[in-house]
């Protein structure tokens, strides 16, 4: 099961995440749950919370670590123009999901949905995300 505590609230914070397996948030949704501020301490505190999480958390520009409590990976950010981040972390956790779905390979799905979410935000709007999906069916 995963979580992505989207937009974050008040009662998003005081969940019970022992029932979640990934937890993808980014570093204002992290701050927010978990009172820390870089990204280390952030995920620190989840793991110390929480043993059995993996997280991944999104770091805007800074790309992306992913944590549990044997592995780390980070992905760095693609480096592309960016013209409209409409979508852009919908399009990164809906292609985390599908990867990790189809290959439990975390740090191939990370460099997958980075790839995909460097794309999204190099092309305006998110119509381009509905035209490559018609096309890879």
């Amino acid at each position: 099961m995963a979580l992505n505590p989207s937009p974050i609230s008040e009662s998003i914070k005081h969940l019970d995440f022992s029932k979640i397996d990934f937890l993808i948030l980014n570093e204002i949704e992290g701050r927010e749950i978990s009172g820390e501020k870089s990204p280390n301490r952030i995920i620190d505190h989840l793991l110390s919370n929480y043993s059995n999480l993996m997280i991944v958390l999104t770091l805007d520009t800074n790309g992306v670590i992913y944590r549990d409590n044997v592995q780390e990976y980070k992905q760095e950010a693609y480096q592309v123009k960016v013209k409209d981040t409409t979508a852009t972390g919908d399009t990164f956790l809906g292609y985390f999901l599908s990867m990790i779905s189809q290959n439990p390979d975390n740090k191939f799905a990370l460099t997958v949905a980075s790839k995909a979410a460097s794309l999204a935000v190099s092309r305006k709007g998110s119509l381009l995300l509905s035209r490559f999906c018609r096309g890879t069916r």
